[in-house]
């Protein structure tokens, strides 16, 4: 069963990494990340919502969601170093439609990936320089022991 990233990872580079490294038989120095965000907007916590109660407490959790994501990214960026690591997302107002916005995101960001995609053609293209072989999976290996 999968739940999309944003249930329970917002930013899901961490868990990538994590299962990279523990899922195959791989060093940090082999692990290269292309993130594609929708958008990671500034926020801030309001003072209304500082003071606590149980209506702030929604805002806070938002914050805390928001906080999430550039943590992972730079946990990641920390374990790998930020040449092994390529992220791509909407800035300025195209980093604020909400994920329910249907109608904003087909406006808005067809162009700015195109964009994106254009400026950063070169350091995509190094990331698909080489073909990656297919790796062992560790966790899914057959026991020959009896578990008995």
């Amino acid at each position: 069963m999968f739940l999309d990233g944003g249930v329970w990872a917002n930013n899901p580079i961490m868990v990538v990494v994590v299962d990279a490294l523990s899922a195959y038989n791989l060093s940090r120095e082999q692990v290269e990340v292309f993130s594609i965000d929708t958008g990671n907007p500034p926020y801030q916590i309001s003072k209304f919502a500082v003071r606590g109660g149980l209506f702030q407490w929604r805002e806070i959790i938002s914050g805390a969601m928001f906080l999430t994501t550039d943590n992972a990214q730079s946990q990641a960026t920390l374990l790998l170093g930020s040449e092994k690591i390529l992220r791509l997302e909407p800035t300025g107002r195209a980093a604020r439609i909400q994920p329910d916005d249907w109608t904003a995101a087909v406006a808005q960001l067809p162009d700015l990936a195109k964009k994106d995609f254009d400026r950063n053609r070169a350091s995509i293209a190094e990331f698909f320089r080489e073909r990656a072989g297919p790796r062992h999976r560790f966790y899914t290996e057959s026991r020959t022991e009896s578990p008995h």
